[in-house]
């Protein structure tokens, strides 16, 4: 094994060891109008929707979009995932493989040196998803997970999360 693999799978063997990070190692949270959360450490495990990251916005009102920008990275090569976020445990948008709401994929076809990153932008109405889901949203703090989990086995990540509430 050369020692770039070595490397990649000691630090895959350390992650898995270091388990889920659900708050964030930095995140502004809670925020008034939007929210960041990063960590650079995060095990997923193999076809179980995991939370990676997890923020709040104090409050949701009317009139507003929340939109979601987010990028996880494998850190080593040949790993494969999907990730989606997800407010106050309703999902954005359709349905996806999960069967709950849309998601972006990092997929390596090939093995390298390097993992891999996939990068997303969702967002959510919020008078219709208070309409939908009434006493959920509106005057309610909004609680933003990003969730994933590894594609055909576990996945050690880097990621990173913005949400915030933008006028209609």
């Amino acid at each position: 094994m050369n020692s770039c693999k070595a490397i990649g799978v000691s630090v895959v063997v350390g992650l898995l060891m270091v388990g889920s990070v659900i708050a964030g190692d930095t995140t502004t949270s809670p925020g008034r109008n939007s929210v960041h959360v990063s960590t650079i450490a995060v095990a997923l495990p193999a076809g179980v929707e995991t939370v990676m990251l997890a923020g709040t916005i104090v409050r949701g009102k009317h009139g507003q979009v929340l939109t979601v920008d987010a990028s996880v990275g494998s850190v080593a090569p040949g790993e494969s995932g999907a990730f989606r976020p997800r407010v106050n445990g309703v999902a954005f948008e359709t349905t996806d493989d999960f069967g709950t709401g849309s998601s972006a994929s990092i997929i390596c076809a090939s093995p390298g040196v390097y993992g891999c990153t996939g990068t997303g932008h969702w967002w959510i109405d919020l008078d219709a998803a208070e309409a939908a889901h009434p006493g959920t949203f509106i005057g309610k703090p909004l609680s933003i997970e990003l969730v994933g989990g590894g594609l055909g086995g576990p996945i050690g990540v880097s990621a990173n999360m913005s949400a915030r509430l933008e006028k209609k």
